[in-house]
């Protein structure tokens, strides 16, 4: 998840999902890299929420 947010404060123009799994998962199959870009993207969200909410 970390990864996933660093990856894309460092691409301010950002970057597509098949680019991100190439750049995070160079040496796993494209339909289990975008498995887990998902599942980057999902807890990468609800940390966010998390953190802008605090105490909620």
């Amino acid at each position: 998840m970390v990864e996933l947010f660093v990856l894309l404060a460092v691409h301010p123009k950002g970057l597509d999902r098949e680019e991100i799994c190439e750049q995070m998962w160079p040496d796993v199959e494209e339909t289990l890299a975008a498995y887990r870009f998902h599942a980057a993207l999902k807890d990468l969200r609800a940390a966010l929420r998390d953190a802008a909410a605090p105490g909620e």
